[in-house]
């Protein structure tokens, strides 16, 4: 801190451990859901409006360490008039910048674990048009599924093409430009006015 008590010149220094310890505190408070991370980010938010930060002491955290990562990291604001710009251009903008990674990353992560997971699933269930079944071996084997006839009676088709409709008319606003819900609106419709009934298959790897 300069003898005027301008804290801009050291946010110049060390600005590569700074990111690296503002990573590596990202990383545990979303990957990890770290209460003492998550103190840290909050008070980094709440250094990014123009208000005065008010940080009370808590029995369940170490204050002597959160302090001395706050002044580490530069999230103290400099009190010099005309100088929160610099304070917002070396720092927050930088620290900020990491964070987004940081989470993208995380949401990245998450994403994939869901999809392999819906991968999984598909894979071990019966397709429509195929199913899995063993020989005397136990081997097991993909063939085509033996399709029986399907028989609808026009009383039961009038009930379910009641409700397609109004199913239809009531979302039919909120389809938008979203790829999945114009091709299942297009089936309802399909099975609505065809003889035959129209079913999905889900490839491996779908997205």
């Amino acid at each position: 801190m300069g003898s005027d008590g301008c804290q801009c010149e050291a946010l110049e220094a060390n600005q590569e451990a700074r990111r690296l310890q503002w990573k590596e505190l990202c990383t545990q408070f979303y990957y990890d859901q770290d209460e003492k991370a998550k103190r840290i980010l909050d008070y980094f938010e709440a250094t990014k409006v123009d208000e005065i930060i008010i940080s009370t002491p808590d029995k369940d955290q170490n204050d002597a360490q959160f302090s001395q990562l706050v002044q580490f990291l530069g999230l103290q604001k400099c009190m010099l008039p005309g100088h929160q710009d610099i304070f917002y251009q070396k720092n927050v903008q930088m620290l900020d910048l990491v964070k987004n990674q940081v989470r993208a990353g995380y949401h990245t992560q998450v994403a994939n674990l869901k999809y392999a997971e819906f991968d999984e699933r598909a894979n071990v269930s019966q397709g429509t048009n195929y199913e899995l079944w063993a020989d005397e071996s136990g081997r097991q084997k993909l063939a085509v599924r033996v399709q029986h006839d399907y028989l609808r009676m026009t009383e039961k088709q009038l009930q379910m093409m009641q409700r397609m409709e109004t199913f239809i008319e009531k979302h039919f606003s909120n389809v938008g430009s979203h790829p999945f819900l114009a091709g299942l609106r297009a089936t309802l419709q399909w099975n609505l006015e065809s003889s035959t009934v129209v079913a999905w298959s889900i490839r491996r790897g779908a997205r």
